[in-house]
């Protein structure tokens, strides 16, 4: 509920910003919320829309690509294997491929978060 999301953002994820940080936002219902925003937008963060797309190019599936296919390589089967495994390739997404990612899912991404001066 609306209540729940803006208690969460202003306690959980404001304090945790940094500016010029973006958040990426969607329209979930509970997304619109006007004190959300202005809490976020006070701390000095952009908020990054996210556009309607097929789930195939969200960011988080470029990821979890990235994932499966360190999966696949290894073979792993026991618990024990796939957590290594899984331990392993996280390790491998950066920073750096994040930028890419958003951008193959049609996301805008402003000069100051490619590193870019202003």
């Amino acid at each position: 509920d609306r209540g729940a999301f803006d208690a969460c953002v202003a306690q959980v994820l404001v304090p945790r910003l940094h500016a010029g940080q973006g958040v990426v936002w969607d329209t979930l219902r509970v997304h619109t919320s006007d004190d959300a925003q202005r809490l976020i937008e006070a701390r000095g963060c952009p908020l990054l829309w996210r556009p309607p797309s097929s789930p195939d190019v969200t960011p988080i599936e470029q990821a979890f690509s990235t994932l499966t296919t360190a999966l696949g390589r290894t073979g792993a089967r026991t618990r024990e294997a796939l957590d290594d495994t899984i331990t392993a390739g996280l390790a491998t997404i950066t920073a750096a491929d994040t930028p890419g990612w958003f951008a193959h899912g049609g996301y805008p991404i402003p000069a100051q978060l490619r590193g870019e001066p202003l």
